[in-house]
C-alpha cells in the first residue's frame, strides 16, 4: 500500500519536474504543486518525523518564480534541519504580498544553525541568489535567518513589479 502510494507521488513529481526543469522560470503555483509532491514522497520514507503547513493564498499561484527555486529552500530544511533530528519537525511554506513586495518563506522546527549539520557548501543557496538576481532583478534576494526556539528560516523576497521586470530582460 505505502510502495503504492510513493510511487504515485513520485509519478506526479517526474511529471511535473523533468519537462520543464530546464526552463528558467515557472509560477509558484507550479513550484508548490512539485515541492508537494517532493514532500509527500519524504512523509513515505520519514513517516510522522515529517509534517507539513502550507500557507500560499491562491492569489499569489501566478507569481514568476524561477524553476525549483523553492524546492531548493525545502530540501535544505530536510536536509540540514529535519532529517539529522531524531524526531524530525515541520516544514512550513508560506506566502505574503505587500505593497512592494512579496515574500516566499520556508521555516522548518529542525536543529537549526551550529547544531554540528553544516554539511553543505551553500552552492546551491549562492545558485538561487544569482538566479534571483537575473531573473527577477536587483531587489529579489534570499535571507536565512534562525528560526525560533530552533530550525531556520529562509526568505526569498520579489519586488511585486517581478513579472515586469523579467519581461523586460
Amino acid at each position: 500500500q505505502r510502495a503504492a502510494q510513493m510511487l504515485g507521488h513520485l509519478i506526479q513529481y517526474l511529471r511535473s519536474s523533468l519537462p520543464s526543469v530546464d526552463e528558467s522560470m515557472s509560477t509558484l503555483g507550479v513550484e508548490l504543486e512539485r515541492t508537494q509532491a517532493y514532500l509527500e514522497i519524504l512523509k513515505i520514507r520519514m513517516g510522522a518525523r515529517l509534517a507539513l503547513q502550507v500557507d500560499v493564498p491562491p492569489a499569489l499561484h501566478g507569481l514568476p518564480l524561477p524553476s525549483m527555486a523553492l524546492q531548493t529552500l525545502v530540501e535544505n530544511a530536510i536536509k540540514h534541519g529535519l532529517e539529522p533530528k531524531p524526531g524530525g519537525g515541520t516544514v512550513w511554506i508560506i506566502a505574503r504580498a505587500f505593497d512592494d513586495h512579496v515574500t516566499l518563506t520556508v521555516a522548518d522546527d529542525g536543529l537549526g544553525f551550529g547544531q554540528g549539520n553544516s554539511s553543505g557548501t551553500g552552492i546551491g543557496l549562492k545558485n538561487l541568489r544569482e538566479r534571483l538576481r537575473l531573473t527577477c532583478g536587483e531587489r529579489a534576494g534570499v535571507a536565512i535567518v534562525s528560526n525560533f526556539p530552533s530550525g531556520v528560516a529562509a526568505t526569498i523576497t520579489l519586488p511585486r513589479d517581478a513579472r515586469e521586470a523579467i519581461h523586460a530582460a
